[in-house]
């Protein structure tokens, strides 16, 4: 940076002082491009173009917290929430609504209304940098669009008709990400229960850097056959493997544990299917019906496991562990340590990233298929008695659990495979 450059980003910083101390995020650009606000909100997509002599938007950015977990703005000296909404039609019965919302012992008033001067200064210069990556850069293009239309068209019908419009909350004493949260989100089913069709307010989840697994279907086996011979596989256990392929992380899980559930149902052990076999296939089958359907009561009563121990027998029976070894080769990072999801649920760590194959064959299916009963209990039971912990349906669990769909999808293809012989 030269020192014209170095002296002019050192004249803004000072002139945004208190929004930078605020908004430990974002920081002030210069050099080659214009001067801008970047990371406002702590999006990268978004950029706020600087001018030395724009006393409103200084004005306005140094009043201000732009929170990044919401599409929102604190406004720190009248204490006021303003979720960014859109522009809609003055006669939208929206702007009618007005309510008080009492919560944990607190009054909050509610209302939609017009948007402050200061987020429509922000809009008006804000520019969108980069993919919006799901947050829709904040909700700010129809304030954009409405800002510089009244500039060049002040007698449009989008102008004339169309309103700026927020969600405002007052009664917050000050701003706290994980109470505002709570609050927002209390506020979203409360307002949903009257209204479907209500707008809601966004909340965006932390990104977290989370472990990389290239192919959730890796051609581990190194080739493609030339021959496939294809085995007559249960239509539904078909159907779940599709629907296993596709959708967030968590529902996947459910599908891949169901495969096993559903597997695991038929599942017989050898001797016990022996047995069976053995009474249908004696000489005198047929000529002794009663004596064949006690020996097959007698093998079924002898079979009786829980759910999860023939799960467990199952998978043991059915999985390639050097199949396994060879598709979890270089993502071993993921399964070695604890890790802590929204919720309080802690995935276990189950192997060692030094652990030679011999020493994984020792531990991976017992401890795996514990894994598993216990993640599925959490996705699915929530806070029955038997589970203390959950797991939220957070963002951030979606990119922890991601990595564990590799080994599931593996053990539920070749359960698949396998469980029927």
């Amino acid at each position: 940076m030269d020192s014209l450059n170095e002296a002019e980003a050192n004249y803004l910083r000072a002139k945004l002082q208190a929004f930078l101390c605020r908004n430990p995020e974002a920081e002030v650009r210069t050099g080659e491009r214009d001067p801008s606000v970047i990371r406002a909100w702590g999006e990268e997509a978004i950029e706020i173009p600087l001018r030395s002599d724009d006393e409103e938007l200084f004005e306005a950015l140094n009043a201000v917290r732009l929170p990044p977990r919401f599409t929102a703005i604190w406004h720190e000296d009248t204490r006021e929430f303003e979720v960014i909404f859109t522009v809609i039609e003055k006669e939208n019965r929206l702007l009618e609504r007005s309510f008080e919302f009492r919560h944990k012992g607190n009054c909050y008033h509610c209302r939609f209304g017009p948007s402050s001067s200061r987020l429509m200064a922000i809009a008006q210069r804000a520019r969108p940098s980069g993919s919006p990556a799901g947050s829709g850069f904040r909700n700010l293009l129809p304030f954009y669009r409405f800002e510089h239309t009244r500039e060049a068209h002040p007698d449009s019908d989008y102008v004339t008709n169309g309103k700026p419009t927020s969600f405002w909350i007052r009664g917050i004493d000050d701003y706290d990400d994980d109470r505002i949260g709570d609050l927002a989100r209390n506020l979203n089913f409360h307002m949903s229960y009257f209204d479907r069709h209500t707008p809601t307010i966004l909340i965006h989840e932390e990104q977290i850097v989370s472990h990389k697994v290239d192919d959730p279907h890796p051609p581990h086996l190194g080739y493609f056959p030339d021959t496939l011979s294809g085995q007559d596989i249960d239509q539904h256990l078909l159907i779940l493997w599709e629907s296993a392929r596709r959708g967030d992380p968590f529902l996947r899980f459910i599908h891949y544990y169901q495969i096993l559930e559903y597997a695991g149902f038929y599942h017989v052990k050898a001797n016990v299917r022996r047995d069976i076999e053995r009474a249908i296939v004696a000489p005198d089958a047929v000529s002794r019906p009663d004596r064949v359907a006690q020996q097959i009561l007698d093998a079924i009563s002898a079979e009786r496991r829980s759910d999860e121990v023939k799960i467990n027998e199952m998978i043991e029976e059915c999985v390639d562990l050097k199949e396994m070894w060879d598709v979890l080769d270089g993502s071993l990072d993921a399964f070695s340590e604890e890790v802590e999801l929204d919720g309080g649920f802690i995935l276990p760590a189950i192997v060692s990233t030094s652990a030679g194959y011999e020493d994984f064959v020792q531990s991976w299916n017992r401890q795996f298929s514990h894994a598993l009963h216990r993640v599925r209990n959490a996705l699915v039971h929530a806070r029955e008695s038997r589970q203390s912990t959950t797991i939220a349906p957070t963002t951030a669990n979606h990119s922890r659990l991601s990595p564990w769909l590799l080994p599931l999808s593996q053990t539920a293809a070749q359960v698949m495979l396998y469980g029927r012989l």
